[in-house]
Protein backbone atom coordinates (compact mmCIF):
# COMPACT_ATOMS: atom_id res chain seq x y z
CA UNK A 1 0.00 0.00 0.00
CA UNK A 2 1.59 3.52 -0.80
CA UNK A 3 0.12 6.54 0.93
CA UNK A 4 -0.06 10.34 -1.48
CA UNK A 5 1.01 13.02 1.33
CA UNK A 6 0.49 16.33 0.27
CA UNK A 7 1.52 18.75 3.43
CA UNK A 8 1.26 22.64 3.45
CA UNK A 9 2.46 24.99 5.69
CA UNK A 10 3.40 29.41 5.12
CA UNK A 11 3.15 32.57 6.40
CA UNK A 12 1.33 35.86 6.72
CA UNK A 13 2.72 39.15 7.21
CA UNK A 14 2.27 42.62 6.97
CA UNK A 15 3.38 46.27 8.98
CA UNK A 16 0.96 44.99 11.86
CA UNK A 17 2.42 41.38 12.69
CA UNK A 18 2.88 38.10 11.09
CA UNK A 19 1.87 34.95 12.08
CA UNK A 20 2.27 30.95 10.13
CA UNK A 21 0.16 28.85 8.97
CA UNK A 22 -0.40 25.29 8.82
CA UNK A 23 -3.25 23.35 7.16
CA UNK A 24 -4.35 20.40 4.77
CA UNK A 25 -5.13 19.30 1.32
CA UNK A 26 -8.70 18.82 0.15
CA UNK A 27 -9.83 15.64 -1.01
CA UNK A 28 -10.27 17.30 -4.20
CA UNK A 29 -6.19 17.65 -4.93
CA UNK A 30 -5.63 14.17 -3.59
CA UNK A 31 -8.09 12.83 -5.84
CA UNK A 32 -6.16 15.28 -9.15
CA UNK A 33 -3.44 13.26 -8.18
CA UNK A 34 -4.55 9.99 -8.58
CA UNK A 35 -6.60 10.84 -11.90
CA UNK A 36 -2.64 12.40 -12.81
CA UNK A 37 -1.65 8.68 -12.26
CA UNK A 38 -4.67 7.33 -13.99
CA UNK A 39 -4.92 9.06 -17.07
CA UNK A 40 -2.89 12.28 -17.15
CA UNK A 41 -5.86 14.57 -16.67
CA UNK A 42 -7.63 16.86 -13.96
CA UNK A 43 -4.62 18.18 -11.83
CA UNK A 44 -3.98 21.40 -12.59
CA UNK A 45 -1.51 24.69 -11.75
CA UNK A 46 -2.70 26.90 -8.52
CA UNK A 47 -4.16 30.11 -9.90
CA UNK A 48 -5.66 32.18 -6.93
CA UNK A 49 -4.72 32.74 -3.12
CA UNK A 50 -7.94 33.85 -1.22
CA UNK A 51 -7.78 35.52 2.23
CA UNK A 52 -10.85 34.62 4.59
CA UNK A 53 -12.40 36.34 7.20
CA UNK A 54 -13.43 34.27 10.59
CA UNK A 55 -16.96 34.24 9.70
CA UNK A 56 -15.90 32.61 6.39
CA UNK A 57 -16.52 34.69 3.60
CA UNK A 58 -14.00 35.18 0.91
CA UNK A 59 -12.49 38.50 1.05
CA UNK A 60 -9.52 39.77 -0.78
CA UNK A 61 -7.65 37.76 -3.18
CA UNK A 62 -4.56 37.62 -6.13
CA UNK A 63 -3.95 35.80 -9.06
CA UNK A 64 -0.57 37.52 -9.54
CA UNK A 65 1.40 34.33 -8.09
CA UNK A 66 5.21 33.98 -7.82
CA UNK A 67 6.58 29.72 -7.74
CA UNK A 68 9.43 27.99 -7.18
CA UNK A 69 10.12 24.31 -7.04
CA UNK A 70 13.16 23.17 -5.44
CA UNK A 71 12.76 18.87 -5.26
CA UNK A 72 9.72 17.43 -3.75
CA UNK A 73 9.10 21.53 -2.27
CA UNK A 74 6.60 24.34 -4.39
CA UNK A 75 6.92 27.61 -2.59
CA UNK A 76 3.77 30.31 -3.87
CA UNK A 77 4.18 33.54 -2.62
CA UNK A 78 1.75 36.80 -3.42
CA UNK A 79 1.01 40.28 -2.14
CA UNK A 80 -3.11 41.02 -1.74
CA UNK A 81 -4.50 44.55 -1.28
CA UNK A 82 -6.84 45.03 1.41
CA UNK A 83 -9.68 46.40 0.89
CA UNK A 84 -11.71 46.30 3.99
CA UNK A 85 -11.08 45.89 7.63
CA UNK A 86 -11.18 42.42 8.92
CA UNK A 87 -9.84 39.59 10.61
CA UNK A 88 -8.23 36.83 9.00
CA UNK A 89 -9.48 33.23 9.68
CA UNK A 90 -8.23 31.27 6.58
CA UNK A 91 -6.06 31.19 3.73
CA UNK A 92 -7.28 29.46 0.81
CA UNK A 93 -5.69 28.09 -2.45
CA UNK A 94 -7.58 27.42 -5.68
CA UNK A 95 -6.58 25.71 -8.90
CA UNK A 96 -9.18 27.63 -11.36
CA UNK A 97 -12.93 26.82 -9.25
CA UNK A 98 -11.10 23.98 -7.36
CA UNK A 99 -10.16 24.25 -3.95
CA UNK A 100 -6.66 22.64 -3.33
CA UNK A 101 -5.40 23.99 -0.11
CA UNK A 102 -7.18 25.60 3.55
CA UNK A 103 -4.71 26.89 5.51
CA UNK A 104 -5.51 28.49 9.43
CA UNK A 105 -3.49 31.18 11.07
CA UNK A 106 -1.47 30.44 14.39
CA UNK A 107 -2.83 33.70 15.76
CA UNK A 108 -5.41 35.78 14.27
CA UNK A 109 -4.41 38.83 12.41
CA UNK A 110 -6.68 42.01 12.31
CA UNK A 111 -6.25 43.98 8.92
CA UNK A 112 -7.57 47.05 7.45
CA UNK A 113 -8.39 48.71 4.31
CA UNK A 114 -5.01 50.06 2.81
CA UNK A 115 -2.74 47.55 4.07
CA UNK A 116 -0.88 44.86 1.90
CA UNK A 117 -0.61 41.42 3.38
CA UNK A 118 2.82 38.92 2.05
CA UNK A 119 1.85 35.47 1.78
CA UNK A 120 3.97 32.68 1.38
CA UNK A 121 3.10 28.82 0.83
CA UNK A 122 5.37 26.04 1.18
CA UNK A 123 4.07 22.49 0.00
CA UNK A 124 5.62 19.20 -0.38
CA UNK A 125 4.51 16.17 -1.81
CA UNK A 126 5.60 12.61 -1.13
CA UNK A 127 4.58 9.05 -1.74
CA UNK A 128 5.59 6.09 1.22
CA UNK A 129 4.61 3.04 1.70
CA UNK A 130 6.69 -0.69 1.11
CA UNK A 131 5.83 -3.63 -1.53
CA UNK A 132 5.64 -7.39 -0.47
CA UNK A 133 7.09 -9.03 -3.56
CA UNK A 134 6.84 -12.68 -2.58
CA UNK A 135 8.40 -13.26 0.65
CA UNK A 136 10.43 -9.82 -0.03
CA UNK A 137 9.66 -7.10 1.78
CA UNK A 138 11.11 -3.54 -0.84
CA UNK A 139 11.11 -0.12 0.31
CA UNK A 140 10.12 2.81 -2.00
CA UNK A 141 12.74 5.37 -3.94
CA UNK A 142 11.32 8.12 -5.66
CA UNK A 143 12.96 9.17 -8.55
CA UNK A 144 10.50 12.66 -10.62
CA UNK A 145 6.90 11.88 -8.66
CA UNK A 146 7.14 14.65 -6.21
CA UNK A 147 8.81 17.04 -8.22
CA UNK A 148 6.65 16.64 -11.44
CA UNK A 149 3.48 17.05 -9.13
CA UNK A 150 5.06 20.50 -7.77
CA UNK A 151 5.57 21.21 -11.48
CA UNK A 152 2.12 20.63 -12.23
CA UNK A 153 0.94 22.82 -9.57
CA UNK A 154 3.33 25.75 -10.79
CA UNK A 155 2.39 25.51 -14.01
CA UNK A 156 5.46 24.10 -15.18
CA UNK A 157 4.29 20.87 -16.44
CA UNK A 158 0.96 19.33 -17.53
CA UNK A 159 -0.60 15.77 -16.10
CA UNK A 160 0.21 13.80 -18.64
CA UNK A 161 3.44 13.22 -17.37
CA UNK A 162 2.61 11.80 -14.31
CA UNK A 163 0.31 9.26 -16.50
CA UNK A 164 1.05 5.35 -15.46
CA UNK A 165 1.95 3.77 -18.77
CA UNK A 166 4.55 1.32 -17.89
CA UNK A 167 6.53 -0.89 -15.29
CA UNK A 168 9.27 -1.98 -15.99
CA UNK A 169 11.06 -5.00 -14.16
CA UNK A 170 14.82 -4.63 -14.04
CA UNK A 171 16.59 -7.68 -15.63
CA UNK A 172 20.50 -8.43 -14.93
CA UNK A 173 20.55 -9.18 -18.82
CA UNK A 174 17.41 -7.43 -20.27
CA UNK A 175 14.35 -5.23 -18.81
CA UNK A 176 10.61 -6.38 -19.22
CA UNK A 177 8.36 -3.83 -19.91
CA UNK A 178 4.76 -3.97 -19.09
CA UNK A 179 1.90 -2.24 -19.46
CA UNK A 180 -0.39 -2.79 -16.45
CA UNK A 181 -4.36 -2.24 -16.21
CA UNK A 182 -5.10 0.29 -13.31
CA UNK A 183 -8.69 0.77 -11.68
CA UNK A 184 -9.39 3.89 -10.47
CA UNK A 185 -11.61 4.56 -7.19
CA UNK A 186 -12.85 7.19 -5.07
CA UNK A 187 -10.13 6.82 -2.57
CA UNK A 188 -7.22 5.87 -4.45
CA UNK A 189 -5.47 3.76 -7.42
CA UNK A 190 -4.88 -0.18 -8.16
CA UNK A 191 -2.12 -0.90 -10.48
CA UNK A 192 -1.59 -4.07 -11.39
CA UNK A 193 -0.22 -6.97 -14.01
CA UNK A 194 0.51 -10.80 -14.20
CA UNK A 195 2.04 -12.78 -16.93
CA UNK A 196 4.20 -15.11 -18.52
CA UNK A 197 7.82 -13.84 -19.67
CA UNK A 198 10.33 -14.73 -22.16
CA UNK A 199 13.70 -14.75 -21.51
CA UNK A 200 16.62 -16.36 -23.73
CA UNK A 201 18.83 -17.64 -20.38
CA UNK A 202 18.65 -17.32 -16.85
CA UNK A 203 18.60 -13.70 -15.14
CA UNK A 204 17.89 -12.03 -11.79
CA UNK A 205 15.35 -9.27 -11.28
CA UNK A 206 17.15 -6.69 -8.97
CA UNK A 207 14.34 -3.37 -9.27
CA UNK A 208 10.54 -2.39 -10.52
CA UNK A 209 10.07 0.96 -12.14
CA UNK A 210 6.51 3.05 -12.27
CA UNK A 211 7.15 4.83 -15.37
CA UNK A 212 5.15 7.44 -17.05
CA UNK A 213 6.14 8.04 -20.59
CA UNK A 214 9.23 9.88 -20.23
CA UNK A 215 9.94 9.80 -16.53
CA UNK A 216 10.58 7.31 -13.78
CA UNK A 217 7.62 8.04 -11.02
CA UNK A 218 9.36 6.10 -8.44
CA UNK A 219 10.83 2.19 -8.14
CA UNK A 220 11.64 -0.10 -5.67
CA UNK A 221 15.41 -1.34 -5.67
CA UNK A 222 17.01 -4.38 -3.84
CA UNK A 223 15.38 -6.86 -5.45
CA UNK A 224 17.12 -10.31 -6.13
CA UNK A 225 14.77 -13.04 -7.88
CA UNK A 226 15.72 -15.57 -10.42
CA UNK A 227 13.81 -15.56 -13.35
CA UNK A 228 13.28 -18.50 -16.29
CA UNK A 229 11.66 -18.48 -19.32
CA UNK A 230 7.85 -18.73 -19.35
CA UNK A 231 7.84 -17.58 -15.51
CA UNK A 232 4.75 -15.70 -13.92
CA UNK A 233 5.70 -12.03 -13.09
CA UNK A 234 2.90 -10.38 -10.80
CA UNK A 235 2.44 -6.75 -9.66
CA UNK A 236 -0.23 -5.23 -7.89
CA UNK A 237 0.27 -1.75 -5.67
CA UNK A 238 -3.08 0.32 -3.84
CA UNK A 239 -1.93 4.23 -3.92
CA UNK A 240 -4.04 5.71 -1.15
CA UNK A 241 -5.27 9.40 -0.47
Amino acid sequence: MLNLNLNVKGEVEFKGGNTSLSGSPTTTVKQHVIRALYDGTSLSKITKIVLVDTGGTERDSTTSLSYSVSGNKLTITCNISITANYTIGKVRSYAGADLYFETTPSTQLSVKSGDTVNVSLEITVSISGTLVYGDILISLSMVDFSNLVCNVLAGNTTPDKLNISTIVFVGSVKNFNITPSKTLSADGLKVSFSGSVTSDTTMRITAIRIQAPANILWQYTGLDVGIYDGDILDYSEDTSI
